[in-house]
């Protein structure tokens, strides 16, 4: 950690933004603010393969064994993103990235020439290899929060999906690392986005439809779809996993609500009238 410390240190006394000029947001009510005054909304995505978009564009139920291919272009939640909310979304998601080894050091490079206003980091499926503890990734990840935050970009955490198949054996590391970034959210007070309880929502049984399966890492098409917009919903500010909150998203995106991957519990009702009787 001192490394790292000596190492952001200097990097924060050299800094200087870019000043790239994108489109406008499109985000309803302005929900996303262009926090550095330069004229743009945009979002860094950072993480490993799942923020690559690795897996991306096959169908549910084609199974896939091993040797995903690296989509040429965009792809993941960050095209989705991009796409759907009408702001510049940067993706640098890197294959195969430990967030515990060269995430933390490439980070603080990244995020501070990037003119970004907030960063979405998911990332720590590949630390499972190294047996990466849950001390470790809550520590680095709380650096990345620190770092952000002192250079004025807004932090969202994203949780990782749960495996199965063939990599089931990362699920004890995984869930983990998840609680650790939950409670990181909450003590920091920043954007948080529950994806893997979204998967473990939507999903039923032991193989999520979400995965490629068998290789039950890396989502598919319709997983990216229920990542992107579990993210997209924790920008808006809406609770996605309570009650009826997939309508609640579809109304602010101004979708087909069957268009929503992610399952969520029924609205309340209130009833209309007193029809007790005596």
């Amino acid at each position: 950690m001192k490394a790292i410390k000596i190492f952001c240190i200097s990097l924060f006394a050299t800094i200087s933004l870019a000043s790239n000029v994108h489109s406008q947001s499109n985000v309803p009510n302005n929900t996303i603010q262009d926090l550095n005054f330069d004229g743009m909304v945009s979002v860094l995505a950072f993480g490993d393969s799942i923020t690559r978009g690795i897996g991306d564009f096959i169908r549910v139920g084609e199974e896939v064994t091993s040797g995903l291919p690296t989509p040429p272009g965009e792809a993941g939640y960050p095209l989705r993103l991009e796409t759907i909310l009408g702001v510049s979304v940067e993706n640098k998601g890197i294959r195969g990235e430990f967030l515990s080894d060269s995430g933390i050091f490439r980070f603080a490079q990244t995020v501070a020439n990037s003119p970004a206003d907030y960063v979405v980091i998911s990332e720590g499926a590949n630390d499972t290899f190294l047996s990466a503890t849950s001390f470790e990734l809550k520590r680095d990840m709380q650096a990345m929060i620190n770092m952000s935050k002192a250079l004025g970009k807004a932090p969202m955490i994203a949780t990782i999906p749960t495996p199965c198949c063939g990599h089931s054996g990362s699920i004890p590391f995984i869930n983990s690392y998840n609680q650790e970034f939950r409670d990181l959210a909450n003590i920091n007070n920043v954007l948080f986005a529950d994806v893997e309880e979204a998967f473990d929502i939507t999903c039923s049984g032991d193989e999520c439809y979400l995965l490629n399966l068998p290789e039950g890492l890396h989502p598919n098409v319709k997983g990216y779809d229920a990542m992107a917009q579990t993210i997209m919903a924790a920008f808006l500010g809406i609770d996605l996993l309570g009650p009826g909150g997939n309508t609640l998203l579809a109304q602010a995106l101004g979708v087909d609500p069957s268009s929503i991957v992610v399952k969520s519990p029924p609205a309340a009702t209130t009833p209309s009238g007193d029809d007790t009787t005596q």
